[in-house]
């Protein structure tokens, strides 16, 4: 039966992310700047909303509804070249990191003990070098804009909430100690999940190449 390759344990993880993102740190500013500002775009347009049904209602001329529905015109465009810029910039960057991770574990490999890898089988090789490299190049594609523009949405949304009515920025909080507790036993357990479910690629992946 085959073994497995070394599995890194969370200090070294966490130490050599930290290298990678200090080895990329230029693109990643870039990529999570544009997606800011992406998110912030997104937030003038329910805002604008707001303002043009409030003034309505009030009552005002259709010159002014023309320069709001104008500017919201804008914004969106602007929201659209924005999100167009930051996932290209996104997709760049996940490419260079894509080429660096495979590289690295190349070298990595050449570095161990022969029996290591013979007994490790062709399986195990090339689903490091495929779908988890890969899952890690879509962390830096998707993952990181998306959790980055989750953020700065919800904060500006609670900002918001908050300015217009403390009492209605309670039904934004409230569900924070659920989600609290919930993705702390998220990740207690989900380590196990995705060593198995990378052991499985890896049976799959050996079981197909032979």
């Amino acid at each position: 039966m085959n073994e497995r390759l070394p599995i890194a344990g969370g200090p070294e993880v966490r130490r050599d992310a930290a290298v990678l993102l200090h080895r990329y740190r230029r693109g990643l500013a870039v990529v999570l700047g544009l997606n800011a500002l992406a998110a912030l775009a997104g937030l003038v347009g329910p805002f604008l909303l707001g303002v043009l049904v409030q003034a309505v209602d009030d009552g005002t001329t259709a010159a002014y509804v023309d320069r709001v529905i104008a500017v919201l015109v804008v914004s969106v465009i602007a929201q659209t070249t924005l999100t167009w810029f930051a996932r290209r910039s996104s997709f760049v960057l996940s490419e260079q990191v894509f080429a660096r991770l495979r590289e690295d574990f190349m070298r990595q490999v050449l570095a161990l003990p022969l029996s290591v890898v013979e007994r490790a089988g062709t399986g195990d090789l090339v689903s490091r070098t495929t779908a988890d490299v890969d899952t890690l190049a879509r962390t830096v594609r998707f993952a990181i804009p998306e959790t980055l523009i989750s953020a700065v949405t919800i904060l500006l949304t609670v900002v918001a909430a908050i300015l217009v009515s403390p009492v209605a920025a309670l039904s934004c909080i409230v569900g924070l100690p659920a989600i609290l507790i919930g993705t702390r036993w998220y990740l207690k357990r989900a380590p196990e999940g995705y060593l198995w479910e990378r052991a499985a690629y890896a049976t799959m992946t050996g079981t197909v190449g032979e």
